[in-house]
Protein backbone atom coordinates (compact mmCIF):
# COMPACT_ATOMS: atom_id res chain seq x y z
CA UNK A 1 0.00 0.00 0.00
CA UNK A 2 1.23 3.75 -0.50
CA UNK A 3 2.65 4.98 2.50
CA UNK A 4 2.48 8.30 1.67
CA UNK A 5 -1.28 8.28 1.11
CA UNK A 6 -2.21 6.02 4.46
CA UNK A 7 0.28 8.94 6.18
CA UNK A 8 -1.76 11.58 4.66
CA UNK A 9 -5.12 9.96 5.51
CA UNK A 10 -3.94 9.72 8.97
CA UNK A 11 -2.75 13.45 9.24
CA UNK A 12 -6.14 14.53 7.66
CA UNK A 13 -8.06 12.53 10.50
CA UNK A 14 -5.62 13.82 13.14
CA UNK A 15 -6.66 17.69 11.74
CA UNK A 16 -10.14 16.80 12.37
CA UNK A 17 -9.92 15.73 15.98
CA UNK A 18 -8.15 18.98 16.40
CA UNK A 19 -10.56 21.11 14.29
CA UNK A 20 -13.44 19.94 15.10
CA UNK A 21 -14.25 21.20 18.72
CA UNK A 22 -14.60 16.84 19.67
CA UNK A 23 -11.12 17.34 22.48
CA UNK A 24 -12.10 20.02 23.88
CA UNK A 25 -9.51 21.75 25.77
CA UNK A 26 -7.34 20.48 22.94
CA UNK A 27 -4.84 18.82 26.29
CA UNK A 28 -7.56 16.04 27.05
CA UNK A 29 -7.66 17.34 30.35
CA UNK A 30 -11.27 17.02 30.06
CA UNK A 31 -11.41 13.79 27.80
CA UNK A 32 -12.75 13.65 24.40
CA UNK A 33 -16.29 14.16 22.94
CA UNK A 34 -18.22 10.88 21.98
CA UNK A 35 -19.06 12.20 18.58
CA UNK A 36 -20.43 15.12 16.31
CA UNK A 37 -24.19 14.53 14.94
CA UNK A 38 -25.10 16.30 12.24
CA UNK A 39 -28.58 17.82 11.70
CA UNK A 40 -29.76 18.97 8.44
CA UNK A 41 -31.65 15.64 7.02
CA UNK A 42 -31.63 13.67 10.25
CA UNK A 43 -34.78 11.64 10.46
CA UNK A 44 -33.18 10.55 14.40
CA UNK A 45 -32.16 13.77 15.47
CA UNK A 46 -35.22 14.22 18.04
CA UNK A 47 -34.96 10.78 19.16
CA UNK A 48 -30.83 11.49 19.66
CA UNK A 49 -30.59 14.84 21.29
CA UNK A 50 -33.13 13.10 24.01
CA UNK A 51 -31.29 10.32 24.33
CA UNK A 52 -27.93 11.89 24.47
CA UNK A 53 -28.72 15.06 26.71
CA UNK A 54 -25.04 16.39 26.78
CA UNK A 55 -25.01 18.72 23.88
CA UNK A 56 -23.74 21.64 22.48
CA UNK A 57 -25.77 23.48 19.55
CA UNK A 58 -23.33 24.45 16.57
CA UNK A 59 -24.34 25.47 13.32
CA UNK A 60 -25.56 22.97 11.67
CA UNK A 61 -24.33 20.01 14.17
CA UNK A 62 -24.11 19.44 17.50
CA UNK A 63 -21.04 17.98 19.42
CA UNK A 64 -22.42 15.02 21.32
CA UNK A 65 -20.39 16.21 24.96
CA UNK A 66 -20.62 13.08 26.84
CA UNK A 67 -17.60 11.39 27.55
CA UNK A 68 -17.17 7.51 27.54
CA UNK A 69 -14.10 5.94 28.78
CA UNK A 70 -13.69 3.98 25.54
CA UNK A 71 -13.98 6.64 23.08
CA UNK A 72 -11.51 8.26 25.08
CA UNK A 73 -9.23 6.00 25.18
CA UNK A 74 -8.95 4.62 21.67
CA UNK A 75 -8.66 8.49 20.68
CA UNK A 76 -5.52 8.63 23.30
CA UNK A 77 -4.05 5.36 22.04
CA UNK A 78 -4.33 7.18 18.40
CA UNK A 79 -2.83 10.31 19.60
CA UNK A 80 0.40 8.18 21.62
CA UNK A 81 0.93 5.95 18.31
CA UNK A 82 0.23 8.89 16.02
CA UNK A 83 3.01 11.25 17.92
CA UNK A 84 5.71 8.27 17.96
CA UNK A 85 5.37 8.21 14.03
CA UNK A 86 5.07 11.70 12.87
CA UNK A 87 7.79 13.13 16.03
CA UNK A 88 5.33 14.95 17.54
CA UNK A 89 5.93 14.76 21.39
CA UNK A 90 2.90 17.29 21.89
CA UNK A 91 0.16 14.04 20.88
CA UNK A 92 2.09 11.72 23.41
CA UNK A 93 0.85 14.73 26.22
CA UNK A 94 -2.41 14.99 24.97
CA UNK A 95 -2.53 10.89 25.07
CA UNK A 96 -1.19 11.15 28.71
CA UNK A 97 -4.08 14.08 29.15
CA UNK A 98 -6.90 11.96 28.06
CA UNK A 99 -5.84 8.91 30.35
CA UNK A 100 -5.32 11.28 33.33
CA UNK A 101 -8.76 12.69 32.46
CA UNK A 102 -10.22 9.15 33.10
CA UNK A 103 -8.24 8.13 35.55
CA UNK A 104 -7.91 11.58 38.03
CA UNK A 105 -11.35 13.46 37.09
CA UNK A 106 -13.96 11.51 35.83
CA UNK A 107 -15.18 8.96 37.87
CA UNK A 108 -15.80 6.33 35.51
CA UNK A 109 -13.33 4.02 37.15
CA UNK A 110 -15.12 1.91 40.34
CA UNK A 111 -12.23 1.96 42.46
CA UNK A 112 -14.39 0.58 45.48
CA UNK A 113 -17.01 -2.01 46.08
CA UNK A 114 -20.73 -2.58 46.43
CA UNK A 115 -23.17 -4.46 43.77
CA UNK A 116 -20.82 -3.15 40.72
CA UNK A 117 -17.52 -4.86 39.43
CA UNK A 118 -14.43 -3.48 41.10
CA UNK A 119 -12.00 -2.45 38.54
CA UNK A 120 -14.95 -2.08 35.97
CA UNK A 121 -15.93 1.64 34.06
CA UNK A 122 -18.87 2.97 33.76
CA UNK A 123 -20.33 3.95 30.17
CA UNK A 124 -20.56 7.52 30.10
CA UNK A 125 -21.00 10.62 31.72
CA UNK A 126 -24.43 11.00 30.88
CA UNK A 127 -25.76 8.04 32.88
CA UNK A 128 -27.12 8.59 35.95
CA UNK A 129 -26.98 5.30 37.08
CA UNK A 130 -24.33 3.06 36.45
CA UNK A 131 -24.18 1.07 33.37
CA UNK A 132 -21.33 -1.57 32.69
CA UNK A 133 -21.08 -2.91 29.44
CA UNK A 134 -19.05 -5.96 28.10
CA UNK A 135 -18.02 -4.46 25.25
CA UNK A 136 -16.56 -1.30 25.94
CA UNK A 137 -14.82 -2.59 29.16
CA UNK A 138 -13.05 -4.97 27.01
CA UNK A 139 -11.28 -2.06 25.11
CA UNK A 140 -10.66 0.13 28.57
CA UNK A 141 -8.85 -2.96 29.82
CA UNK A 142 -7.32 -3.77 26.02
CA UNK A 143 -5.63 -0.11 26.21
CA UNK A 144 -4.51 0.63 29.47
CA UNK A 145 -2.23 -2.44 29.37
CA UNK A 146 -0.69 -0.94 25.67
CA UNK A 147 -0.72 2.19 27.53
CA UNK A 148 1.19 0.53 30.72
CA UNK A 149 3.92 -0.63 28.67
CA UNK A 150 4.34 2.13 26.38
CA UNK A 151 4.89 5.18 29.26
CA UNK A 152 5.67 2.96 32.37
CA UNK A 153 6.05 6.52 34.00
CA UNK A 154 2.32 7.11 33.60
CA UNK A 155 2.35 3.32 35.04
CA UNK A 156 3.81 4.05 38.04
CA UNK A 157 1.28 7.44 38.40
CA UNK A 158 -1.76 5.44 38.02
CA UNK A 159 -1.54 1.66 38.19
CA UNK A 160 -2.23 1.19 35.32
CA UNK A 161 -1.79 -2.58 35.05
CA UNK A 162 -2.99 -2.89 38.68
CA UNK A 163 -6.49 -1.89 37.31
CA UNK A 164 -6.54 -3.75 34.23
CA UNK A 165 -5.89 -7.01 36.02
CA UNK A 166 -8.81 -6.24 38.34
CA UNK A 167 -10.76 -5.12 35.56
CA UNK A 168 -9.65 -8.61 33.24
CA UNK A 169 -11.04 -10.75 37.12
CA UNK A 170 -14.09 -8.78 36.97
CA UNK A 171 -14.59 -9.56 33.23
CA UNK A 172 -14.32 -13.14 33.68
CA UNK A 173 -16.45 -13.10 36.74
CA UNK A 174 -18.98 -11.70 34.74
CA UNK A 175 -18.32 -13.50 31.15
CA UNK A 176 -19.16 -16.71 33.73
CA UNK A 177 -22.06 -15.63 35.30
CA UNK A 178 -23.92 -15.05 31.78
CA UNK A 179 -22.60 -17.27 29.53
CA UNK A 180 -23.51 -20.22 30.34
CA UNK A 181 -27.36 -18.92 30.34
CA UNK A 182 -29.71 -17.40 28.13
CA UNK A 183 -29.93 -14.78 30.42
CA UNK A 184 -27.23 -12.94 32.98
CA UNK A 185 -27.53 -14.24 36.13
CA UNK A 186 -29.56 -11.79 38.59
CA UNK A 187 -26.54 -11.14 40.37
CA UNK A 188 -24.87 -10.08 37.02
CA UNK A 189 -24.65 -6.43 37.05
CA UNK A 190 -22.93 -6.48 33.55
CA UNK A 191 -25.05 -5.32 30.03
CA UNK A 192 -24.28 -6.83 26.87
CA UNK A 193 -25.39 -10.10 25.08
CA UNK A 194 -22.38 -12.28 25.91
CA UNK A 195 -23.52 -14.37 23.24
CA UNK A 196 -23.18 -12.42 20.03
CA UNK A 197 -19.34 -11.91 19.05
CA UNK A 198 -20.27 -7.49 19.48
CA UNK A 199 -19.89 -8.29 22.99
CA UNK A 200 -18.26 -11.78 23.62
CA UNK A 201 -15.97 -12.01 20.99
CA UNK A 202 -14.65 -8.37 22.21
CA UNK A 203 -14.26 -10.19 25.81
CA UNK A 204 -12.40 -12.91 24.62
CA UNK A 205 -9.51 -10.26 23.06
CA UNK A 206 -9.30 -8.93 26.24
CA UNK A 207 -8.58 -12.35 28.33
CA UNK A 208 -5.91 -12.68 25.70
CA UNK A 209 -4.34 -9.02 27.21
CA UNK A 210 -5.05 -10.24 30.89
CA UNK A 211 -4.18 -13.53 30.27
CA UNK A 212 -0.28 -12.21 30.62
CA UNK A 213 -0.92 -12.43 34.51
CA UNK A 214 0.50 -15.69 34.97
CA UNK A 215 -1.35 -16.77 37.61
CA UNK A 216 -4.64 -16.94 35.75
CA UNK A 217 -3.46 -17.68 31.98
CA UNK A 218 -5.15 -21.26 32.26
CA UNK A 219 -8.35 -19.69 33.26
CA UNK A 220 -8.77 -16.93 30.57
CA UNK A 221 -7.58 -19.18 27.99
CA UNK A 222 -9.63 -21.78 28.49
CA UNK A 223 -12.96 -18.98 28.69
CA UNK A 224 -11.80 -17.96 25.56
CA UNK A 225 -11.75 -21.67 23.93
CA UNK A 226 -15.17 -22.35 25.40
CA UNK A 227 -16.53 -19.28 23.70
CA UNK A 228 -14.84 -20.18 20.35
CA UNK A 229 -15.99 -23.47 20.24
CA UNK A 230 -19.82 -21.76 21.36
CA UNK A 231 -19.21 -19.46 17.74
CA UNK A 232 -18.08 -22.55 15.75
CA UNK A 233 -21.44 -24.34 16.90
CA UNK A 234 -23.85 -22.12 14.15
CA UNK A 235 -21.63 -19.62 13.09
CA UNK A 236 -24.03 -18.94 9.68
CA UNK A 237 -26.64 -17.36 12.48
CA UNK A 238 -24.54 -14.52 13.09
CA UNK A 239 -24.94 -10.89 11.31
CA UNK A 240 -21.92 -9.60 8.85
CA UNK A 241 -21.27 -7.12 11.54
CA UNK A 242 -20.85 -9.62 14.41
CA UNK A 243 -18.55 -11.44 11.96
CA UNK A 244 -16.54 -9.15 12.34
CA UNK A 245 -16.09 -8.94 15.83
CA UNK A 246 -15.42 -12.64 15.78
CA UNK A 247 -13.10 -12.34 13.49
CA UNK A 248 -11.00 -10.02 15.61
CA UNK A 249 -11.38 -11.86 19.03
CA UNK A 250 -9.92 -15.13 17.39
CA UNK A 251 -7.29 -13.52 16.12
CA UNK A 252 -6.24 -11.78 18.71
CA UNK A 253 -6.24 -14.49 20.77
CA UNK A 254 -4.76 -16.90 18.06
CA UNK A 255 -1.46 -14.38 18.73
CA UNK A 256 -0.98 -15.74 22.34
CA UNK A 257 -2.55 -18.97 23.07
CA UNK A 258 -1.63 -21.80 20.84
CA UNK A 259 -5.08 -23.99 21.16
CA UNK A 260 -6.04 -24.81 17.48
CA UNK A 261 -9.49 -23.87 18.03
CA UNK A 262 -8.59 -20.31 17.82
CA UNK A 263 -7.23 -20.48 13.96
CA UNK A 264 -10.26 -22.50 13.11
CA UNK A 265 -12.67 -19.65 14.32
CA UNK A 266 -10.16 -16.86 12.52
CA UNK A 267 -10.68 -19.27 9.16
CA UNK A 268 -14.20 -19.74 9.31
CA UNK A 269 -15.06 -15.96 9.93
CA UNK A 270 -12.75 -14.63 7.77
CA UNK A 271 -14.16 -16.78 4.95
CA UNK A 272 -17.90 -15.89 5.46
CA UNK A 273 -16.80 -11.97 5.44
CA UNK A 274 -14.58 -12.42 2.07
CA UNK A 275 -17.71 -14.50 0.55
CA UNK A 276 -20.21 -11.15 0.69
CA UNK A 277 -17.44 -8.73 0.08
CA UNK A 278 -17.84 -6.61 -2.81
CA UNK A 279 -15.37 -3.73 -4.18
CA UNK A 280 -17.20 -0.79 -3.77
CA UNK A 281 -19.76 -1.29 -0.66
CA UNK A 282 -17.37 -3.63 0.89
CA UNK A 283 -19.59 -5.50 3.50
CA UNK A 284 -23.49 -5.20 3.96
CA UNK A 285 -24.89 -3.34 6.39
CA UNK A 286 -26.67 -5.64 8.79
CA UNK A 287 -26.55 -4.16 12.59
CA UNK A 288 -29.30 -3.29 14.12
CA UNK A 289 -28.13 0.22 15.36
CA UNK A 290 -28.01 1.59 11.85
CA UNK A 291 -29.60 1.66 8.52
CA UNK A 292 -29.12 -1.74 6.93
CA UNK A 293 -28.62 -2.45 3.41
CA UNK A 294 -25.91 -4.24 0.51
CA UNK A 295 -25.06 -0.99 -0.52
CA UNK A 296 -24.29 1.00 2.74
CA UNK A 297 -20.82 1.06 4.20
CA UNK A 298 -21.46 1.31 7.56
CA UNK A 299 -18.45 2.40 9.84
CA UNK A 300 -19.89 2.14 13.60
CA UNK A 301 -20.27 -1.76 13.54
CA UNK A 302 -18.95 -3.49 10.59
CA UNK A 303 -16.41 -2.24 7.80
CA UNK A 304 -14.61 -0.23 10.68
CA UNK A 305 -13.87 -3.12 12.74
CA UNK A 306 -13.47 -5.86 9.76
CA UNK A 307 -10.36 -3.67 8.67
CA UNK A 308 -9.10 -4.29 12.43
CA UNK A 309 -9.81 -7.70 12.64
CA UNK A 310 -8.05 -8.41 8.85
CA UNK A 311 -5.33 -6.70 9.98
CA UNK A 312 -5.20 -8.70 13.14
CA UNK A 313 -6.19 -12.10 11.43
CA UNK A 314 -2.82 -12.03 8.83
CA UNK A 315 -0.55 -10.78 11.90
CA UNK A 316 -1.79 -13.89 13.98
CA UNK A 317 -2.49 -16.58 10.91
CA UNK A 318 -0.18 -14.92 8.37
CA UNK A 319 -3.06 -15.97 5.11
CA UNK A 320 -2.47 -14.07 2.28
CA UNK A 321 -6.45 -14.01 1.99
CA UNK A 322 -6.32 -12.08 5.21
CA UNK A 323 -3.65 -9.78 3.83
CA UNK A 324 -5.51 -8.89 0.72
CA UNK A 325 -9.08 -8.13 2.64
CA UNK A 326 -6.88 -5.40 4.44
CA UNK A 327 -5.65 -4.11 1.72
CA UNK A 328 -8.92 -3.97 -0.08
CA UNK A 329 -11.19 -2.66 3.00
CA UNK A 330 -7.82 0.38 3.57
CA UNK A 331 -7.90 1.27 0.04
CA UNK A 332 -11.43 1.91 -0.17
CA UNK A 333 -11.68 4.03 2.93
CA UNK A 334 -8.77 6.15 1.67
CA UNK A 335 -11.01 6.87 -1.55
CA UNK A 336 -14.03 7.64 0.35
CA UNK A 337 -12.37 9.66 3.41
CA UNK A 338 -14.31 12.67 3.70
CA UNK A 339 -13.09 16.14 2.33
CA UNK A 340 -15.71 18.45 2.56
CA UNK A 341 -14.25 21.83 3.52
CA UNK A 342 -15.76 22.41 6.80
CA UNK A 343 -13.71 21.97 10.29
CA UNK A 344 -16.11 19.56 11.71
CA UNK A 345 -16.32 17.32 8.52
CA UNK A 346 -12.82 17.53 6.61
CA UNK A 347 -10.38 14.64 7.47
CA UNK A 348 -13.40 12.12 9.10
CA UNK A 349 -15.35 9.22 7.97
CA UNK A 350 -19.01 9.76 9.16
CA UNK A 351 -20.70 6.62 10.18
CA UNK A 352 -22.41 5.47 7.11
CA UNK A 353 -21.68 5.89 2.87
CA UNK A 354 -24.32 5.15 -0.01
CA UNK A 355 -21.97 3.27 -2.19
CA UNK A 356 -24.33 3.20 -5.07
CA UNK A 357 -24.69 6.99 -5.13
CA UNK A 358 -20.77 7.51 -4.03
CA UNK A 359 -21.70 9.40 -0.97
CA UNK A 360 -22.16 10.11 2.52
CA UNK A 361 -25.94 8.54 3.42
CA UNK A 362 -28.16 5.96 3.69
CA UNK A 363 -30.10 7.49 6.52
CA UNK A 364 -29.62 7.65 10.21
CA UNK A 365 -30.43 5.89 13.50
CA UNK A 366 -29.98 7.64 17.10
CA UNK A 367 -26.57 5.71 17.56
CA UNK A 368 -25.82 5.13 13.64
CA UNK A 369 -25.78 6.19 10.46
CA UNK A 370 -23.91 8.85 7.92
CA UNK A 371 -25.35 11.73 10.63
CA UNK A 372 -23.15 10.45 13.33
CA UNK A 373 -19.31 10.81 13.18
CA UNK A 374 -17.93 8.96 16.11
CA UNK A 375 -14.50 9.64 17.58
CA UNK A 376 -13.91 6.66 19.17
CA UNK A 377 -15.53 3.22 17.20
CA UNK A 378 -15.57 5.01 14.15
CA UNK A 379 -12.27 7.56 13.26
CA UNK A 380 -9.59 6.22 15.63
CA UNK A 381 -9.90 2.81 15.40
CA UNK A 382 -9.68 3.41 11.27
CA UNK A 383 -6.91 5.34 11.88
CA UNK A 384 -4.55 3.27 14.11
CA UNK A 385 -5.77 0.46 11.85
CA UNK A 386 -3.98 2.89 8.45
CA UNK A 387 -0.95 3.60 11.35
CA UNK A 388 -0.65 0.07 12.00
CA UNK A 389 -0.11 -0.58 8.94
CA UNK A 390 2.83 1.78 8.44
CA UNK A 391 4.64 0.96 12.04
CA UNK A 392 3.76 -2.88 12.33
CA UNK A 393 1.90 -2.38 15.61
CA UNK A 394 -1.37 -3.98 15.78
CA UNK A 395 -3.44 -5.71 18.70
CA UNK A 396 -1.87 -8.97 18.25
CA UNK A 397 1.62 -7.63 18.61
CA UNK A 398 0.83 -5.79 21.29
CA UNK A 399 -0.58 -9.01 23.00
CA UNK A 400 2.36 -10.63 22.00
CA UNK A 401 4.32 -8.15 23.74
CA UNK A 402 2.57 -8.56 27.18
CA UNK A 403 2.86 -12.21 27.56
CA UNK A 404 6.62 -11.90 25.97
CA UNK A 405 7.03 -9.15 28.54
CA UNK A 406 9.15 -6.95 26.25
Amino acid sequence: MNQQAIEQAVRENLRWFDASGVVDPPDGSWGVAERILLAGDNAALERTLAGFYAHTPKEGYYLLEHRRPDCCFQTALLFLLAGEWFHTPTRRDQAAGIVRYLYYRSAFLNRGSGPFARGAWNWASVSWTPQVYFDDNSWNLVISRIFARKLPELNAELELRKWSSILGQALLEGFRQSFDRQQPAPECRWHGKIHEPHWGALVCMAFAFAAADADRREEYESAARNYMGFLLRAPEKFSISDCAYALLGAAVCEGVFSHEIFARVRREFSARLRSVYHPRSLLPSEHYETPQGAGLIDLVYTVNWALTAFQCAAASGGEPADREMFERLATRLLEIQDHTDHPWLRGCWRGLYDAEHETWGGGDHHEGGAASIYTGWTNAPISLALLGELTGENLVEFARREHAGA
